[in-house]
């Protein structure tokens, strides 16, 4: 039986199916994890380059789920609650909460930013390193489908996000070793990059389109903190998504590190 890394890209020992044809024993992990990588890479790249208005479609459909997602769960987990959830096909979308204190409301604001990177990296860390991939993949699956379940999308959006969910489904249950589920973790992490680079700018508004009776994110954590410089709030929430990328990024190296 060979080292942790030369053993096949499975998740563990129960899995008795054989990999693809690809994977053999002697392949180093670290070296079918970068095939993965390059896999998913290329799966997003190549969408963009060949179906660009799908690509971007989709992109921008799971990168305003997890922002509304952000400050759902944010309200819903810390004692607040959350009415309404919307995503739109233009890739607008809001959630109608109620806070449980001045902090809560900070946080609720702050995780429509912060979570879709958050979200990412985590993803590009189990993708990686397989560690509670399944798991993950599958809870994903569940909570993109229950919230466009719940809160009835229009038509185009339901199924989009559907299809989101409908693919780490069967990535999470797909009775093979974690090639495919570790490709799509890695997949979905860099779609929902690629989202929030095109939304970094953002995290600098005021107000949305000009309206001072709908303020961003970031105007809404500086109404709660009592200021108005943005510039600040908006460079402390780049930090915080830069800093989850090189969190993950440390995490992963960290991991082969213990498996050479």
């Amino acid at each position: 039986m060979g080292s942790p890394m030369s053993a096949s890209f499975d998740n563990g020992p129960y899995r008795r199916i054989p990999p693809p044809w690809l994977w053999g024993g002697n392949l180093s992990v670290r070296w079918q994890a970068l095939f993965v990588l390059i896999a998913a890479a290329a799966v997003v790249f190549g969408v963009q380059m060949f179906a660009p208005e799908t690509a971007s479609f989709a992109k921008r459909l799971l990168y305003t789920w997890a922002h509304e997602a952000g400050h759902y769960f944010t309200a819903k987990l810390g004692g607040g609650d959350a009415t309404v959830m919307v995503v739109s096909a233009d890739g607008s979308g809001h959630v109608e909460t109620q806070s449980s204190s001045p902090l809560h409301s900070v946080l609720m604001s702050a995780m429509g930013n912060l979570w879709p990177a958050l979200l990412s990296a985590y993803l590009l860390y189990v993708g990686l390193t397989r560690q509670f991939l399944h798991m993950s993949l599958f809870f994903l699956a569940i909570a993109v489908a229950l919230t466009t379940y719940a809160y009835g999308f229009e038509e185009s959006v339901s199924l989009t996000l559907y299809g989101w969910a409908f693919l780490c489904l069967v990535a999470a249950l797909l009775p093979t070793n974690a090639v495919v589920a570790a490709t799509v973790s890695i997949l979905i992490s860099l779609t929902l990059l690629l989202g929030v680079m095109d939304n970094i700018e953002y995290v600098f508004l005021d107000y949305l389109n000009g309206d001072i009776t709908r303020p961003s994110d970031s105007q809404q954590i500086a109404d709660a903190l009592g200021t108005q410089n943005l510039p600040e709030i908006g460079n402390t929430l780049i930090f915080l998504m830069v800093s989850f990328y090189a969190v993950s990024l440390a995490l992963t190296i960290y991991w082969f590190s213990q498996h050479e």
